[in-house]
């Protein structure tokens, strides 16, 4: 829908969605730069325009977004002629990088449930308001127990759900790098190593040629019928031994452009590493005062409905002393009744003494349950905080 000049979407929660908002979480950014590599893009001017796209829509401040394009630019010509084996694993760490940006980006996207959070706070608002007014210890316990089911919801919403979710991707980003380093610093080691081991394979061969040169005469010696097709064996096999030695003797070259292309690879990996440790560094800073945030509204509220609870059982407790004197005050009355004789007294005695009796069992019934809500509550609260610090200890 049009909102002003410009265009706005409406979110499947409600809330209204820029073309940037809308693009942000889409895919559009991440196959992009998947494209750009699996094309071969290159060219300082490709860079450049790809750092422009990024920076556009991500963090324009931070040099994440040139760092992911300049080394998009510099792999993609590498993995077309010499390492296409590994364009799954660099399109993937590329895109996680973009990703990861995308989340430090999400300052200005609407926050994620943002209608169903609005909900429960009007909801929490209208109970909050009926618990000032009300008087009742019993009601007060009820619609306290339910504020504290909606900030439980709500901080699920907030924090239990999506916590961590900019630290995945982030950190998901790094993994992927530094995998991709891995990778391509092996790359740069079997170049590296590759004249020691072509050097060793003619070396095994030399040697391997020379043996068979001794079978071969031996067996000239030994059988005279084969003598002329030993001979033309052993000729074939000194040549290959010559042309063997002097390769030696020139000396191996370096695998020059291998070793050139690796550097290079590990280059551009190690400016995926900075992309995503840039997007860690700016997405730590804003969790932790939200999840702050969180946490003292929730403990506040949870605070709230155990007082209540508590309020409620004081009260029970005096119902219930109260009642028990009932009790045994009908049941000294239907005996006396009943050893006087007085059949209508002891009727009207057993009568008050049922009666009592069900009261009792209706408030005791009303204690237990109030004592397992409470703690259900507390066991809630705690296992809320100790998921949330299992995430901040892992991020």
């Amino acid at each position: 829908m049009n909102a002003g000049k410009s265009t706005q979407y409406r979110d499947a929660d409600g809330s209204m969605l820029s073309f940037k908002q809308v693009l942000l979480r889409s895919r559009a950014l991440e196959a992009s730069v998947e494209r750009c590599l699996a094309r071969g893009v290159g060219g300082e001017g490709q860079s450049g325009a790809l750092a422009a796209v990024l920076g556009g829509f991500l963090a324009a401040d931070s040099p994440a977004p040139g760092l992911v394009a300049s080394a998009v630019v510099q792999l993609a010509p590498l993995l077309g002629v010499w390492a296409e084996d590994l364009l799954p694993a660099s399109q993937a760490a590329a895109a996680a990088a973009v990703t990861a940006l995308k989340a430090s980006a999400g300052a200005e996207a609407p926050a994620p449930h943002g209608a169903r959070i609005a909900e429960l706070d009007r909801r929490a608002g209208d109970l909050a308001s009926a618990f000032a007014r009300e008087q009742s210890a019993r009601e007060q316990a009820r619609l306290a127990g339910q504020l504290a089911a909606l900030a439980g919801q709500r901080w699920d919403l907030a924090v239990g759900a999506d916590a961590g979710a900019g630290s995945g991707s982030v950190h998901k980003a790094a993994a992927c790098a530094d995998s991709l380093a891995a990778l391509f610093g092996q790359r740069l080691e079997e170049a590296r190593g590759g004249r020691a081991v072509r050097e060793a394979a003619l070396r095994a061969e030399d040697t391997r040629l020379g043996e068979q040169t001794h079978d071969l005469a031996s067996q000239i010696q030994a059988l005279e019928e084969q003598l002329q097709a030993l001979r033309n064996s052993t000729a074939a096999v000194a040549a290959r031994r010559e042309r063997v030695a002097a390769q030696l003797e020139a000396g191996v070259p370096e695998p020059l452009e291998a070793l050139a292309n690796a550097q290079v690879a590990l280059a551009a990996a190690h400016q995926l590493q900075s992309a995503a440790a840039a997007a860690v560094a700016d997405e730590d800073d804003s969790a932790c005062a939200d999840a702050s945030a969180h946490a003292e509204s929730y403990v506040g509220t949870v605070e709230n409905a155990l007082a209540a609870n508590v309020r409620l059982l004081r009260e029970l407790g005096g119902s219930i002393k109260f009642h028990l004197a009932r009790l045994a005050a009908a049941t000294a009355n239907k005996a006396q009744a009943a050893r006087l004789g007085l059949a209508a007294d002891a009727e009207k005695a057993a009568r008050g003494q049922e009666q009592a009796e069900r009261t009792l069992q209706e408030m005791l019934a009303l204690a237990r349950e109030q004592a397992r809500a409470s703690a259900a509550l507390a066991a809630s609260a705690l296992l809320r905080f100790l998921l949330f610090a299992h995430q901040v200890f892992q991020a």
